[in-house]
């Protein structure tokens, strides 16, 4: 069982999660579990021997890593727990943007002796300049641009790998192999720092934002035919990486694809199935 542990109602895992289990015949249930606070959500995590749990609205919580035995280093990182997983009933945090991001890169384009310029310096773009340090695709250079410049300087401290940054004034005087949106800036052509002269000095390019299937990035580097990950591609690998963590099950990544689509499309088809196995 994996539930989501979640402040808020939110449906939008029982509209993957479950679909995906049907589809590939797995032994296993996702479930809502809403409350305010995190500590009964956690609690109730152990004593009902769930496998794990997806946060949902505590993330930033900061008591939640000491309720925890243990974390990843992208926790450490981050300061976020994006996931739970129960180990035979010591919980272990993670949080799985970074390595989702990585991942979807990956499944399109190596990242092996890359430049790769990363926008933002937040929890993702943390964990992802983590993730590529420890791949065994690993990065020639990583170089971050960012608003504010000292907060970009505190990723030196994450990775050697990071030698450059700048602040976002100077992002048109980038160029490298992979283009990394790890903001919400720019989803909206008329508010973008993204354009047709810089989409076209990488190869491929790289969107966070998943609230919409497209954002301004992803479609100027299909207009200049570049490699597109998209925020949907992030969100199947992070699910992927869910998945790996707390059943030990290698995703079918077409197929979870598929019902992540659905899921984010407001498809209530997950939904239905899921009620169905509940009764």
């Amino acid at each position: 069982m994996i539930a989501r542990l979640h402040t808020e109602e939110n449906g939008t895992g029982l509209n993957i999660y479950n679909p995906y289990f049907q589809d590939q015949h797995l032994n296993a249930i996702y479930l809502l579990f809403k409350n305010p606070s995190s500590e009964p959500l956690v609690e109730g995590l152990r004593k009902l021997q769930i496998a794990g749990a997806i946060t949902a609205g505590f993330e930033q919580d900061p008591k939640l890593p000491g309720l925890l035995d243990d974390c990843s280093d992208a926790v450490r990182v981050s300061g976020r727990v994006g996931m739970l997983a129960n180990r035979n009933g010591k919980l272990w945090g993670h949080y799985q943007g970074g390595e989702g991001l990585m991942r979807a890169i990956q499944e399109k384009i190596t990242t092996a002796r890359a430049r790769i310029v990363v926008v933002g310096a937040g929890t993702v773009a943390r964990t992802l300049v983590l993730a590529l340090t420890k791949s065994d695709q690993r990065p020639k250079e990583i170089v971050v641009v960012n608003r504010t410049v000292k907060k970009a300087e505190d990723l030196k401290n994450i990775s050697p790998l990071v030698t450059v940054i700048y602040d976002l004034d100077r992002l048109n005087k980038t160029q490298g192999d992979i283009l990394v949106n790890a903001t919400r800036i720019g989803s909206k052509a008329e508010d973008s720092v993204f354009h047709n002269e810089l989409i076209a000095k990488f190869t491929a390019v790289a969107d966070v934002t998943f609230g919409v299937e497209s954002t301004n990035l992803t479609e100027l580097g299909r207009t200049k035919n570049k490699i597109v990950v998209s925020g949907w591609d992030m969100f199947t690998h992070q699910a992927a990486v869910v998945l790996r963590e707390v059943l030990g099950h290698e995703a079918n990544i077409q197929r979870l694809r598929y019902f992540v689509r659905l899921g984010l499309s407001g498809n209530n088809h997950g939904a239905t199935v899921a009620k169905r196995r509940l009764k």
